[in-house]
This record gives C-alpha cells, structure tokens and sequence, in this order.
C-alpha cells in the first residue's frame, strides 16, 4: 500500500495496488482503477455567469435528398451517393429485404352482375380479339333468305319497345297501269287469268291490216324476205334506174332548178345572168331570191343592204352545269333556262377562216342563285374571255341576262374573245 504523498514526482499509477489518499478529513483507500478515473468526484458546483455569444458561423450549403433506386435485397441498407446533375443533391438508395413467398392461394372468379365485377362469356353475338377487346359484330341487313336489320318504312311504326305496327293513317292505293306507270290493270275481253297466270283466249284477237296510219300485219312481197326471228331483209338490192324520156327513174337537180321538201322541182327565179356554178353572177336583178334547199354558206363582197333579218335560235339549254356543247351549225343564238351552276360554253363548228368576226350570244333566264358562263371554249380549245371593262359579271337573280361573245379569228384556230353581260327585267 503506497500513499499518494509518498509517489515521486512525474510517477505512474501500475494498474496493481490500492492507494491511501485524505478525503474531507478521512483516510480513505482507493483501487488503482479510481485514481487512473480522476479519482473522487466532488459535489456540482454553482453554475457560472454565462459567458457571451460566440462569433456567427459562415452558411452552409442546401442539400436535397432524392430517392433514389429501390431494389428487393436480403437485408435492409440505405447507400447515399452524389447526383451527376447537381453537386448540392444526395440521392439515397434503398435495399428492401424480401419477406418468404407464402402459400398459394385459391382465386375463384365471380360472375360479373349489373353492381360488381367479374368474368363474363363471350356469346354467339359477340366477338373478342387477341388483344382482349371486346366488338359487337356488324348486324346484316335483312334479306329474304336471311335475318338482319330492318328500317321502317312507309305505313310502319316502330313503338319504344321494339314492337313494329302498320299506321292505319296512311292507305295504300294501287295506280292504274300505263305505258311508263307501273299499276293495276284490268281483264278486258279475250284474257284469263287463273292462279296469277295470264293468257289470252284462242280466237280473241284478230290482227288487223296494216296502212300508213293504223299498225297491224303486213306480208311480205317480192324481194323481201323474214328470218325466224321476224327479221325484215331485201333479198336483192332495188336499183333506182336513170330517168329518160321513156323510162320513170332518178334524177338530178341541176343547175337554175331546186327542191321542195315534198319533191317538187322549181325553176330559179332569177332575172340576169344565170348561176355559173356556186358563184351568183355579178349583176342579178329579182324581186325574191329563196333557196328552197338548205343555203350552208353565203359570201357577199363589197357593200350589203338588208331591210330586215331573222335569226334563228340554234337551242335552248336547261338547268347548264360543267361543260355544255353549243352547236354553232344551225344558229349561233342560245337560250339557257335555269342553269345549275357557272359553267364551260364550248361553241363548236365554229367557222376558222382567219379575219372574221363571229358573234354568239346566250339568253339566261336567271333563277333564284344567277350563274353565268364564265369559262369558254372554241372548237374544244379553251381561250381567256376578256371582259368588258375587266371585270368578270356574276349575273343578276331572277332575271333574264344577255351574255355576248364576240369571237375573232386571228387564224390557225386561234381566237380573242370579248364577253359583256346585259341585264333585263
């Protein structure tokens, strides 16, 4: 036993040994494990003055943490790393130990109704994909041979629950039959009819002679023939023979004579010089000039004086729309009625001798919605239409428009085409 007066200066305490120290007046001895502590500890003291507030330390830097990867392990770990986007982010992974696989249960799928849900079976109505969808097939329309769909007609109704009734409202009345009206006929004289057949009685009907106003049976004379099919055919061709002063045949009409429509030949009433060939002569003195055939063409040079003319309407044209032929032949004067829609006059035969002007004018009676031609063609070609003044005409409801064309050969085909548009009424 060693006293703490007796240890030397600078000593250690072995870890062996109890040693003898002075305690409040008291001897005490203490192992070496006390003293090695700081040996006795005293009563707590009164607490002191607190002392001042320390210098503010500087900011530190926002740190967020995200969740990062979360992955099934064997047991529970949480690893933070550094974000690759921002260096102020922590991104903390999670390690979730799985729990054992418990026993496998028994699923029973329930019926579905109206209120829950469940597994259904696809019907005879009913179609079902690869991909689990669900279709209601296209429903056939009803045919005689088959069930489908019907709409309700005429006379029928179709009440809220499906039932289908005839309206006495409306009365079916069959027409009487006629040559374009399908209908009911009646059973006159020298016909039957028995279980829906129809027959005529033997000996009822006696076909009449044919004349050149009642049809009926004709017989076949000489160089006529009929096949079994009621073919009529020329067995030798008829050869109209030249007419001479002993012979009744065909003739031609010459020169200074013409032909009436019902065969009758005339004299020229010309005073002068006689036609030499197609050209009148130079010097033709007449009270009337009338060509009984049809005059195509009439070439005057020099002055003309004529009292009065009558032009001829070529054709009238109803409800116009897209491309619409205008014959020039006969006349070059068209009246269109109610047209469809601004459409494409296409004036054909029209004459292509280059340095003439040709006039062609259209009559429209307008209806509620005017519309006018407003592209035209030449002889199947198109050409711009320019419009008096420049400004394309939109036509004028309900009335009746006077659209002009004046076309000018400039040769080889080709044409300007001046339009105005007149209104009336």
């Amino acid at each position: 036993m060693t006293k703490i007066t007796q240890l030397p200066i600078a000593s250690t305490i072995s870890d062996t040994g109890v040693f003898v120290i002075l305690d409040q007046g008291i001897t005490r001895q203490l192992p070496w494990q006390t003293l090695k502590a700081g040996g006795l500890r005293g009563n707590t003291g009164t607490q002191g003055i607190q002392g001042p507030i320390g210098p503010r330390g500087p900011t530190g830097t926002v740190t967020t943490i995200q969740i990062g990867i979360v992955t099934a392990t064997t047991t529970a770990s949480v690893v933070a790393s550094a974000s690759t986007v921002s260096t102020n982010v922590t991104i903390l992974n999670f390690g979730i130990p799985i729990g054992p696989k418990g026993d496998t249960g028994t699923y029973v799928l329930q019926a579905a109704t109206t209120s829950s849900l469940g597994g259904v079976i696809i019907g005879n109505t009913l179609l079902i994909g690869n991909d689990g969808t669900l279709n209601v097939p296209a429903t056939p329309v009803a045919t005689t041979a088959s069930t489908g769909v019907v709409k309700a007609g005429e006379g029928i109704s179709i009440a809220g629950d499906g039932t289908i009734s005839a309206t006495t409202a409306t009365q079916y009345y069959l027409p009487t039959a006629t040559n374009v009206i399908l209908g009911g006929v009646k059973i006159g004289a020298g016909v039957n009819v028995t279980d829906g057949v129809i027959s005529v009685t033997t000996g009822a009907f006696a076909l009449q002679t044919a004349t050149n106003v009642i049809l009926g049976g004709v017989k076949i004379g000489a160089n006529i023939s009929i096949s079994a099919l009621g073919v009529i055919s020329v067995a030798t061709p008829y050869v109209l023979p030249n007419a001479s002063t002993s012979t009744v045949g065909g003739v031609k009409i010459g020169e200074n004579l013409t032909t009436a429509t019902d065969g009758t030949i005339r004299v020229s009433s010309l005073i002068g010089t006689a036609i030499t060939g197609t050209t009148l002569a130079s010097n033709i003195t007449a009270t009337n000039i009338t060509s009984l055939g049809t005059l195509t063409s009439l070439i005057v040079a020099g002055k003309t004086t004529i009292g009065q003319t009558l032009e001829v309407i070529a054709k009238t044209i109803n409800t116009a729309s897209g491309t619409v032929l205008h014959d020039c032949t006969s006349g070059t004067i068209f009246l269109h009625t109610g047209p469809g829609g601004n459409w494409t006059a296409n004036f054909t035969n029209v004459d292509t001798t280059p340095n003439v002007v040709i006039s062609v004018a259209l009559l429209i009676t307008q209806g509620s919605t005017p519309y006018i031609p407003n592209v035209v063609q030449v002889n199947n070609a198109g050409f711009v239409i320019n419009w008096q003044s420049g400004v394309t005409p939109t036509g004028n409801a309900n009335k009746k428009d006077l659209v002009n064309f004046t076309l000018i050969s400039i040769g080889f085909g080709n044409y300007t085409v001046l339009g105005s548009l007149a209104s009336y009424g």
